[in-house]
């Protein structure tokens, strides 16, 4: 990889790890701040799991707090992107699995906090579809442009030596 794709590499894929952080790290305090509130919806049955939405916004919440963290200091940028890509396919295949489950109703994913914000269930259902769908295409995307440049940097080193 050559210095000015490599400090391109770094500056995207450093935009893109911190804007995870901070979108991982923003769902993780709503459900929080969720978990504790008063909803009745706290005390129904999340369907893939059958623990209430409080324990798994408060599981959740934990996981999401890690992550973030993991993805702001971690020295790995390739862990970091490795993370994030397997973090959204996890949240696709649970969407995948809800809808095999033929369960319509939208992501209580942030909780009340959609109330809070006056915005719409369905608006942030959506909004967090296209999070996921962030997380795999960034995540692994910017993985493989990472090994594209590595592969490529290689073969040019191989043909200035063999002449």
């Amino acid at each position: 990889m050559d210095r000015r794709s490599s400090n391109r590499y770094d500056l995207v894929a450093r935009v893109f790890v911190y804007s995870v952080g901070g979108i991982l790290f923003f769902t993780a305090i709503a459900k929080f701040i969720s978990a504790f509130g008063k909803e009745p919806v706290l005390r129904s049955f999340e369907p893939v799991s059958h623990l209430t939405f409080r324990t798994v916004f408060l599981i959740f919440g934990l996981v999401e707090l890690m992550a973030a963290w993991y993805c702001i200091s971690s020295p790995s940028k390739s862990r970091r992107l490795w993370l994030i890509g397997n973090f959204g396919t996890f949240f696709l295949v649970y969407r995948l699995g809800l809808k095999w489950m033929d369960y319509h109703m939208p992501c209580r994913c942030i909780g009340s906090l959609t109330d809070m914000l006056n915005i719409s269930p369905n608006t942030a259902d959506s909004v967090m579809k296209l999070i996921a769908a962030y997380m795999v295409i960034g995540g692994y995307g910017i993985l493989l442009w990472s090994k594209v440049q590595r592969n490529e940097s290689t073969l040019e080193k191989t043909r200035v030596l063999a002449g």
